[in-house]
């Protein structure tokens, strides 16, 4: 026993004695902590597998990950009543465990509700026609952990000693300014419900929006991320998104032209619902021509991508050789690999030091976009030049008047 005599030795009020028992206590539960989570884990989830229900299954998968932490939170309160602290430094303690117990029973409720939607709400939109609570899904999920951070954060602040209702009301003069700085992330939220709730895409559409082109990956809170041609994701800000015209290539309508390729979308409030009127109606007041629009969805891997581009000849190109140039454009964009073949090709503008000819046609091939428009560009420089038509450049004519 002689031996033990310095577990009496006393530090700060406490002997060495009292340290290693609290200091067991706190280890002993998060071993005990430990035993339950392989329990959990081995014998639990096992009974909860053999369940029709999922809940059994999410409630165990939930407390799977806080239990240790939980019960080492909880071996560290007990531990702290073997020792003998002043006031203060008790009560610090004291709080320090209250602040790690919520951050404990945050992660289970994180985790639970995850789960819950992850488990029981994304299966029920799969089986809906709707798109639109597939894309509602993704905000609530965000909007869910958000909201139990900041009632958290609330419950911390008033375990620090800090009254919230004060707190709050002192916040009021530095309200506007918190205001305007999260004016443009408010109007991103609002941008993103606007393209839920509209919908002029969808997750998997091919867009054109602003400079970038490419697939739709996610529809966040305050951003919609696409995947560019060249792979690279951009993410857009919803307000931006929301407040101009965009392309959807998939959206085909069929018009009495035969197909056109994509159709121009405007996000923006007011236009969206006027043209949603406008085809309710089969057309634009005093039309007499009303065109029937079908929309269909295809895969992503079939849409096929359209191409605007113009070239100029010189003046003196007379108009045969400007029909020649026309057919010559066409044969080069029928005869490439990758394009489907079609092509619209018009003499549209009297430029100051051109005539110029407008080509609009589809790479079919996406995978190989850039290799396509490549052989349509050469096919098209190599038929001019064997037709010895001049293309145009910026020139300027001066007359000297003597």
């Amino acid at each position: 026993m002689a031996n033990l005599e310095f577990l009496q030795y006393v530090y700060f009020g406490n002997t060495l004695q009292q340290y290693c028992i609290a200091l067991a206590v706190a280890l002993g539960a998060a071993i005990i902590g430990k035993i339950l989570s392989w329990f959990v884990k081995g014998y639990l989830k096992r009974i909860a597998l053999k369940t029709k229900t999922m809940l059994d299954d999410i409630l165990i998968n939930s407390i799977d990950g806080p239990l240790v932490f939980f019960s080492f939170v909880w071996g560290v309160y007990a531990g702290i009543k073997y020792l003998v602290l002043p006031v203060n430094v008790e009560g610090t303690f004291i709080i320090i465990v209250k602040i790690l117990f919520t951050i404990a029973i945050a992660r289970f409720l994180i985790s639970f509700i995850d789960q819950l939607i992850l488990y029981y709400i994304i299966p029920m939109t799969k089986k809906t026609k709707s798109d639109l609570d597939d894309h509602l899904v993704p905000f609530i999920r965000k909007f869910a952990k958000v909201f139990i951070i900041i009632i958290i954060a609330i419950m911390i602040i008033s375990q620090l000693g800090y009254n919230i209702t004060s707190l709050i009301t002192g916040l009021g003069i530095g309200g506007l300014a918190i205001a305007l700085a999260a004016q443009s992330m408010l109007g991103n939220i609002f941008g993103g419900i606007s393209i839920i709730w509209d919908k002029p895409f969808k997750i998997g559409d091919r867009i054109r929006v602003d400079k970038y082109d490419g697939e739709v990956r996610e529809i966040g809170m305050r951003s919609t991320r696409i995947q560019t041609l060249d792979g690279t994701i951009v993410s857009i800000p919803n307000l931006i998104i929301s407040s101009t015209s965009l392309e959807n290539f998939n959206a085909i309508k069929a018009t009495d032209e035969n197909q056109m390729k994509d159709v121009k979308v405007n996000t923006s409030a007011a236009k969206s619902s006027a043209s949603k009127s406008s085809e309710k109606k089969g057309g634009k007041k005093g039309d007499n021509k009303v065109q029937e629009d079908t929309e269909t969805n295809l895969p992503q891997d079939k849409i096929p991508r359209r191409i605007v581009s113009t070239i100029g000849v010189t003046y003196d190109t007379t108009v045969k050789k400007m029909r020649e140039a026309q057919e010559i454009i066409k044969k080069a964009v029928k005869n490439t690999k990758g394009t489907d073949g079609e092509s619209r090709v018009s003499f549209t503008t009297f430029a100051d030091s051109s005539l110029t000819i407008q080509i609009i046609w589809w790479v079919q091939d996406i995978d190989n976009y850039f290799d396509v428009v490549n052989d349509v560009n050469l096919g098209i420089k190599e038929g001019l030049e064997k037709a010895k038509v001049e293309m145009a450049f910026p020139t300027r004519t001066v007359y000297n008047k003597k």
